[in-house]
């Protein structure tokens, strides 16, 4: 019902690492403190007896239970089986474990049952409980204390001993007619009062007391609770009122007439009793949870006093509580032609027309309930703030005060929705405004509806509990700080403190110094490179590394010297359009403004308004450019310019210690010290002569670079190689050829550096690090070189289900070709499909240079290509970055660079022999990603299991570690009699099973429907929505939103069914297009399901049996290509 439902137990949400042990075991023990203290307080000093209230009404035993009885081993098997598999902290071992070696230890379980039973004592370790904390409620707020219930966690045969003394107790009570005493429990009853009332009232005597006394006494407990049961139903049944008990909770039920009044003076009088009952016995009622509700005709019920908690208060507090409650009711209620009343000041000098910020004071001032209009008061304040107050820069134009209130009888998650829709108009009717929400919202709470609403009101605020909360979308904005209750209101006053710094306080400015490429600057460049003599560089060295070297710091001297820098500094609150010549103007006009010259403010106010609207319209002009350009990264840099949209940049922490540590745990793969150093065998004569590269290929390959990319280690930046290509494509087509005919590559060109990237908000250990490899930008151009040669060789060669780095395959072919494999097989009966999604600890990094020499000369790789990707791979250089933090660099021999253009082909090719031995298991890759599905058949899983043993021991010889934590295992079965199958094993740890996995970005459910993935594109396309939007808000021009997003326009059309085709339309020319495609192409892995009939003129038709598999993607395909 929990799954169905998608409710969330409470036992899920995270205590705050604020709160420790100690504060959980200080609270629970203070509560109980207090309410002894408050109980021992409300002991009437006259009345009745106590002994009267409590003995004198209970119905005494007629046999006493001295002793309990031993037990035989099958009666304490038989509860040790039959109790739950729930291990405790305090346990040496877990409880299936001794579930399952009971008949070796459990005689000796046994003795220490029955010597506790027969001496009447209880060993100190039976004693000791762990309490965990428990969220009452999920929308409580889980720093706060008072919302935690204790939860005793005893340990397991601590329990088992109680059983067994609860099952002789119990059948005691039955034979003395009992049991209805013994019923509820409550944390505060005085153990003393229980144990002098056992042996008289209930007739325990002997041990059976001494082992009570035992178990009562000396508790040891982390959080430290002190309770056992008790009853009172004798007192309530002398009052004639029925009454109805589960635990410590109780209900009384009376039935009643109008007119019999007589009856409600009957259960006040009962309420004193139990109150005056439970005073004598150290026990304390909680009127503030005491609750009365009435069932009845409608006519009656509305005429009920709801102020019954008023009755017997003074009339005087009365009569202030309705004035508090009037005022209240006339701030809640303010009336909307408030803003009617606030007139602006036009003063008919031209200096102070516009900038002065005045109000209108009317003459005259009409009082209202004892003190001035808020059309008079109002403008006068706002008149005596100085002159900068009124007319200071502040980061929000303006700000929207929401005041909400919900009733407790109000429909919680309907109030929740309406406020959320509400707040979500107003924000999208005023984007740029601040809007706080605050009130009495009782249990309701918006953090699931508005979770970017931040909640700043942690103290309660009645009894123990917040219901008054305060949102903003701004963070640490206020410090809440209880204060005392207005007249006789049940709710605490809230002080907010503003605790808020504005951006441009917080956040330093940003001082960037980028090169300006200039045509001058570029021209000048092209120049000197042109008129250099490179075969000068050549000529005095034989070393490659040496002459790579010295090219790379001629080229980086050259850009040093002739191209100009520019430095500037950003503030968080500049707009994109507020220009350095704008500022210096604005500059001039305050420092007018201030010399009280009239015709020089004037002046400046002119241009300062001439400029600022020169600078919009050329800001909207290049916006513009953008959209109009055939270039999809310039129109995402025009939405991100639109939308202001700035990503959370990682924060770079200057911790040497910690550079440090990432260098050496990104080089935890290393194996190079076990590896013996061996020179590589020379070329055997009769090899094919080395690939080479024409100087047309790298001068179109530094054509293409992108100007904005980050330059290597080697300091050679892009955009000197995409200006300068002509001048530079003679001296790097020498260096590629001589680097790929001696098979070594340039050590500046394997030097790379790591900058850590965090993979989620919290960190907790150096995994949490994504290493994402900056390499040299000459070394990613000879890598896009050489990868088509390195394609074209073992693309024949290649495991036809590996779908990454091929062409005319994608993600989608993948899944298509796994559901088909899987609804294929679950048509027929008997079957279901195990589906092992395989995970690899840094993939990447654990590849052995050796080993992939060896794999590639087996896919006819030729030996001099061969050597000079192991030779890449080898003694490369690296070291962390981290802000302006460098640790040292370490020599690594293991694994391929995060980065570079080989890597994944390199992977692809490593794993290329791991491939199913076995027709009923698929094993799919795509790149790092495998997937093995197993096919069963008659429960027969001895193919599958062998598979994943085969998976395991190839991982094991290729230096490749699985991720037994993050491997995961899905099950298809759609059989009606399923018994439970058993689990799969890692590596000696246990799988987990999950009922959804999101495989290359598409979800499949256990029962293979597409609701999630559809929920996950609709909320995609919503998000989408908000550019356009932002596009309308900006208001460019109608015709490029016609012209220039028309393909956005009717793609929108087209979801919503409206002129243009539909969604299954869409579906239709789609499907035949990618079905062409691969009937077209012979290596696919799904052309032999498109078999040509004798005909020639249409396709064999698939033959299915359910529906799921007669929609699928081939099925469906075959279908729309015979209908053409």
């Amino acid at each position: 019902m929990a799954k169905l439902t998608k409710s969330h137990s409470v036992s899920d949400l995270h205590i705050p690492s604020s709160l420790s042990g100690e504060d959980f075991m200080s609270f629970f023990n203070d509560k109980v403190l207090a309410i002894r203290e408050k109980a021992n307080q409300a002991i009437p000093t006259t009345g009745p007896s106590p002994d009267v209230l409590t003995v004198g009404t209970y119905r005494f035993s007629n046999e006493p239970l001295n002793s309990f009885s031993p037990i035989y081993f099958s009666e304490a098997s038989l509860l040790i089986q039959k109790s739950k598999t729930t291990t405790c902290l305090l346990d040496p071992i877990p409880t299936h474990l001794l579930k399952d070696v009971l008949p070796l230890i459990g005689s000796s379980i046994l003795d220490q049952i029955n010597g506790s039973l027969v001496t009447g004592y209880v060993p100190r370790s039976y004693k000791v409980a762990v309490i965990e904390p428990l969220l009452k409620k999920t929308l409580l707020d889980p720093d706060v204390l008072a919302n935690y219930r204790p939860i005793s966690n005893l340990p397991f045969i601590s329990k088992v001993l109680e059983k067994v003394v609860v099952t002789q107790l119990l059948q005691h009570l039955q034979r003395n007619s009992l049991f209805e005493m013994f019923y509820a429990a409550f944390d505060t009853v005085d153990h003393n009062i229980l144990l002098q009332r056992l042996e008289p009232v209930i007739g325990i005597k002997g041990t059976a007391l001494d082992w009570l006394r035992s178990y009562l006494s000396d508790r040891y407990q982390f959080a430290h609770v002190h309770g056992v049961p008790s009853s009172f139903r004798n007192i309530i049944r002398q009052h004639g009122i029925n009454l109805h008990r589960y635990a410590d909770d109780t209900q009384l039920y009376l039935s009643m007439k109008p007119e019999e009044t007589e009856k409600l003076v009957k259960v006040q009088t009962c309420l004193k009793d139990i109150k005056s009952w439970m005073s004598s016995n150290f026990l304390l009622l909680n009127s503030g949870k005491t609750e009365v509700m009435v069932f009845g005709p409608e006519p009656f019920s509305d005429r009920l006093d709801h102020m019954i908690t008023l009755d017997g208060c003074p009339n005087n507090s009365l009569r202030s509580l309705q004035l508090i409650q009037n005022a209240a009711a006339r701030v809640l209620t303010a009336p909307s032609y408030l803003e009617e009343l606030v007139i602006p000041y036009q003063s008919n000098r031209p200096l102070r027309s516009q900038n002065a910020g005045l109000l209108v004071v009317p003459r005259v001032s009409r009082s209202r309930m004892g003190d001035r209009a808020f059309s008079y008061k109002a403008p006068l304040l706002w008149n005596q703030l100085e002159s900068a107050s009124r007319t200071c820069p502040v980061q929000f134009a303006s700000f929207i005060l929401a005041s909400v209130y919900i009733s407790p009888d109000a429909d919680v998650r309907e109030a929740q929705r309406t406020l959320a829709d509400c707040i979500q108009q107003v924000e999208r009717t005023y984007p740029d405004a601040l809007v706080i929400v605050l009130g009495d919202f009782n249990q309701s709470n918006l953090s699931y509806e508005l979770p970017r609403y931040k909640q700043f009101i942690k103290c309660p605020t009645r009894a123990e509990n917040t219901l008054d909360h305060c949102y903003t979308t701004v963070k640490d904005t206020y410090r809440a700080i209880p204060r005392a209750a207005l007249g006789l209101s049940d709710h605490v006053m809230v002080h907010l403190i503003p605790t808020y710094r504005q951006k441009l306080k917080l956040i330093k400015p940003s001082v960037s110094t980028t090169k300006r490429w200039t045509s001058e600057a570029v021209e000048e460049l092209r120049t000197c490179l042109d008129t250099t003599d490179w075969d000068m560089f050549k000529g005095a060295t034989h070393d490659l590394d040496e002459y790579m070297d010295t090219v790379t710091l001629y080229i980086h001297f050259c850009e040093e010297r002739i191209l100009p820098t520019r430095t500037r500094v950003s503030y968080s609150n500049d707009k994109p359009w507020f220009t350095p010549k704008l500022r210096q103007i604005r500059k001039e006009k305050e420092a007018a403004l201030k010399s009280g010259d009239k015709d020089c403010y004037r002046e400046a106010k002119y241009r300062f308004s001439k400029e600022l609207r020169r600078a919009k319209s050329v800001y909207s002009e290049n916006l513009q450019q953008q959209f109009t350009a055939n270039d999809s990264a310039s129109v995402w840099r025009g939405l991100r310019q639109i939308t202001n949209y700035r990503p959370q940049a990682s924060k770079g922490q200057d911790d040497k210690a910690l550079c440090q540590s990432l260098s050496l745990h990104y080089a935890r793969f290393d194996t190079s010290s076990a590896m013996p150093n061996t020179s590589p065998p020379p070329i055997p004569p009769s090899s094919p002569p080395p690939f080479t590269i024409s100087e047309q290929d790298v001068r179109r390959q530094f054509a293409r670079l992108n100007p904005r990319k980050a330059p290597g280690p080697d300091g050679v930046s892009p955009s000197t190689l995409r200006h300068c290509a002509e001048e530079l494509t003679p001296v790097f087509t020498d260096i590629f050829n001589s680097s790929l005919e001696s098979c070594q590559v340039p050590a500046c060109l394997k030097t790379s550096t790591i900058v850590p990237v965090p993979k989620k908000p919290r960190i907790t250990g150096l995994n949490d690090y994504r290493p994402v490899a900056l390499t040299s930008v000459v070394m990613k151009s000879l890598e896009r070189l050489i990868l088509p040669h390195l394609k074209s060789i073992t693309t024949p060669l290649l495991d036809p289900l590996q779908f990454a780095y091929r062409a005319n395959r994608s993600v989608d072919d993948a899944v298509n070709l796994a559901l088909h494999s899987i609804l294929q097989h679950l048509d027929s009966p008997g079957t279901y499909a195990r589906i092992l999604f395989v995970d690899f600890s840094s993939a990447f990094n654990t590849i052995r240079p050796a080993l992939l020499q060896d794999k590639l000369s087996q896919l006819s790789v030729p030996d001099s290509l061969c050597r000079w990707i192991t030779h890449f791979l080898t003694d490369r250089r690296q070291y962390v970055r981290l802000g302006k933090t460098v640790s040292d660099s370490v020599s690594i021999s293991t694994g391929s660079p995060q980065g570079c253009v080989l890597s994944p082909l390199l992977f692809s090719l490593y794993t290329n022999c791991c491939t199913s031995s076995h027709q009923s298991v698929k094993l799919i890759k795509f790149a790092d990603d495998t997937t093995l599905i197993g096919l069963i058949s008659n429960g027969d899983e001895t193919a599958y299991r062998r598979e994943v043993a085969r998976l395991v021991s190839w991982c094991g010889h290729n230096n490749l570690q699985l991720n037994a934590q993050k491997t995961v295992e899905m099950i298809v079965d759609f059989r009606k009699v399923t018994a439970p199958l058993p689990p799969l094993a890692l590596m000696d740890s246990p799988i987990t099973i999950a009922d959804s996995f999101r495989f290359l970005g598409t979800t499949i459910t256990r029962d293979l429907k597409w609701e999630p993935t559809i929920s996950s594109l609709i909320k995609k396309a919503q998000q989408r929505m908000f550019f356009l939007r932002q596009l309308r808000k900006l208001k460019l021009p109608p015709r490029m939103d016609r012209l220039r997003l028309q393909h956005v326009v009717r793609a929108a059309e087209k979801v919503i069914g409206c002129r243009l085709p539909s969604t299954q339309d869409l579906y239709i020319s789609r499907t035949r297009r990618r079905a062409g495609r691969i009937t077209a192409d012979p290596s696919h892995p799904g052309h032999g399901l498109f078999s040509p009939l004798p005909s020639g003129r249409r396709l064999r038709s698939i033959r299915t049996k359910t529906s799921r598999y007669m929609n699928s993607f081939f099925p469906s395909a075959i279908r729309l290509l015979n209908t053409k």
